[in-house]
């Protein structure tokens, strides 16, 4: 076993080296280098100051591949209720074309093929199978795709390194076979003993990070409820309702994220928050950062954050700056279009202004 430090490229043999970069989101991205082709294996990762290292890496290569997760957005935890049993819809029932999000992460990282990946996951639990609903059929992913100077691949394919040429394996769907809970130990019905509450109460309240994110964690298993106070103030709860196995495992093996994407455990929060909240301040306290990364304190979080910025402080800070600048000019643009005629000179020197000062 041999450790991969970040960005730092690893022979394999003469014609194959590899380089791993890792984020505080517990996310890695690999690159592989095949004789002169560069293989981007991004699988869901999200831009967290390393998509300048890898734009400067692909400028070296006439051909790049990024692998990485495309879709309509199922590829997550979408199972939420609001607090009257209604369920709420996922942004994957709007069905947005996949290609046009493509072809902008292929610009930004500076690829030339693109390949879904991670891409074609499917629900075989009776009780997560209403999920299929949402999930992305192969042929979906190129919708929208519009570049002259970028290729999109569909997925399950072999790419000839001596010919440059791309055939297409066609493996046979397995779409169709679904299972009951109880075939991986899990029943409904099943109460949990002591020990488990006692589990499940400390697992919640030794989260510290939570406290200014949520005020109350509820889990329902069976017919018994479970009541843990986490902070005060912020007027959020949120409930679980799941079987007890899966629940009890998660929660001893610390592996909680698996819990949620798997999306057949029931998630119903209370107070002015939403799913997009949700998956951006409980789930990466709670499941990445304390779970995987074992900083479940403020002091704890602080010394996480510092060591993955101190691994390229440089990249981190412009993606910072970055992102900052993206989301004040958006709200300024869409807070000045709502008092600006459209067409005026005004709103057309702003425009040229905007784009100049974004191309910067």
């Amino acid at each position: 076993v041999r450790v991969l430090e970040d960005r730092r490229w690893y022979p394999l043999s003469d014609r194959v080296s590899v380089c791993s970069v890792a984020d505080w989101n517990q996310d890695a991205i690999l690159l592989v280098d095949v004789d002169g082709v560069l293989v981007a294996d991004v699988n869901d990762a999200s831009d967290r100051g390393w998509g300048r290292f890898v734009r400067r890496t692909a400028a070296r290569y006439d051909t790049s591949f990024l692998l990485a997760l495309s879709g309509y957005g199922d590829a997550d935890m979408i199972n939420f209720f609001r607090p009257d049993g209604e369920r709420i819809p996922p942004l994957a029932a709007r069905r947005d074309p996949p290609g046009a999000a493509i072809v902008r992460r292929m610009d930004a990282l500076g690829m030339t093929h693109f390949v879904p990946f991670a891409s074609h996951h499917q629900y075989e639990r009776t009780d997560s199978a209403w999920a299929n609903e949402y999930t992305t059929p192969i042929e979906d992913h190129a919708i929208g795709f519009e570049a002259d100077n970028r290729t999109f691949v569909p997925p399950f394919m072999r790419y000839d390194r001596s010919t440059g040429e791309i055939s297409h394996l066609a493996p046979a769907s397995r779409r169709g076979e679904m299972h009951e809970p109880a075939e991986f130990g899990d029943d409904w019905t099943e109460e949990p003993d002591e020990d488990d509450v006692r589990a499940i109460s400390e697992y919640f309240s030794g989260i510290a990070t939570l406290e200014h994110v949520v005020d109350e964690v509820t889990v329902c298993i069976g017919s018994t409820r479970i009541e843990v106070r986490i902070g005060q103030g912020t007027e959020r709860g949120v409930r679980f309702d799941a079987p007890r196995r899966s629940f009890v495992d998660a929660v001893r093996w610390r592996i909680f994220d698996d819990l949620l994407i798997g999306n057949f455990m029931r998630t119903t929060l209370t107070g002015d928050w939403t799913p997009a909240d949700f998956g951006r301040e409980f789930t990466p306290r709670l499941a990445k950062y304390a779970d995987n990364g074992l900083a479940r304190t403020e002091a704890e979080l602080r010394a996480y954050m510092r060591d993955y910025e101190s691994r390229a402080r440089t990249d981190v800070v412009r993606w910072k700056i970055e992102r900052a600048t993206r989301s004040g000019m958006t709200r300024t643009a869409r807070a000045l279009r709502r008092r600006v005629r459209g067409g005026s000179v005004v709103q057309r020197m702003g425009s040229r202004a905007y784009r100049r000062v974004r191309g910067r």
